[in-house]
C-alpha cells in the first residue's frame, strides 16, 4: 500500500479508477499528471464524476437540489466540456467521455415536489419502460444527466 501516487513507479500501472474523487481535489492538474507517469503506455484511466450540467440544475433549476449539490467537499465541479479542459491540461488527448443517468424520473419528480433525496422507483409502477429508458436517454443525449464517465488512455 502506498500513501501516495509520488511514491509509486513511472509506467507501473495498467489502469486507474477515480470514482467520485476528482471533484475533491484541490489540485486536479498535478493529480492527473501524477496518474500519467505511473501508467504504463496504453494505459486507462476510468473516471465516474457528478455532472454539473444535472438536469435537476441546468434544466429545472431546483433550489433545494442546488443546496444538496453543491458542498464544500467539492472544490471543483465539471460538465463534459470542463472536464475535457482538464484532461488536456493534464496532457491527455486521447479520451472518451460517457453520459450515465444513475437516478430515474420518479427521482426527478420527488426532488421537484418534496425537495428531497429520494424518490427512486416512486412511480415505476405508473410509468412504462419504454418513457423511463427514454427519458434517460434524452437526458445522456444532451449530456444534462447527473454523472459522467470517462475513459482516459495514455499513448
Amino acid at each position: 500500500m502506498v500513501e501516495s501516487i509520488g511514491e509509486c513507479k513511472n509506467n507501473q500501472f495498467d489502469s486507474v479508477f477515480m470514482f467520485f474523487l476528482l471533484e475533491h481535489l484541490g489540485n486536479p492538474v498535478d493529480y492527473l499528471a501524477g496518474v500519467k507517469r505511473i501508467l504504463k503506455p496504453g494505459g486507462k484511466i476510468f473516471i465516474e464524476i457528478p455532472n454539473v450540467e444535472d438536469a435537476l440544475l441546468s434544466l429545472y433549476n431546483i433550489p433545494a437540489f442546488s443546496n444538496y449539490y453543491y458542498t464544500p467537499a467539492h472544490q471543483f465541479y465539471y460538465s463534459k466540456k470542463t472536464l475535457s479542459d482538464l484532461l488536456r491540461k493534464s496532457g491527455f488527448n486521447d479520451f472518451e467521455i460517457k453520459p450515465v443517468q444513475r437516478y430515474d424520473l420518479s427521482n426527478h419528480m420527488h426532488w421537484m415536489m418534496i425537495g428531497k433525496p429520494g424518490g427512486q422507483g416512486l412511480y415505476n409502477h405508473i410509468f412504462s419502460q419504454d418513457l423511463l429508458k427514454r427519458y434517460a436517454l434524452d437526458l445522456k443525449e444532451h449530456f444534462i444527466c447527473d454523472t459522467l464517465f470517462a475513459i482516459v488512455t495514455k499513448t
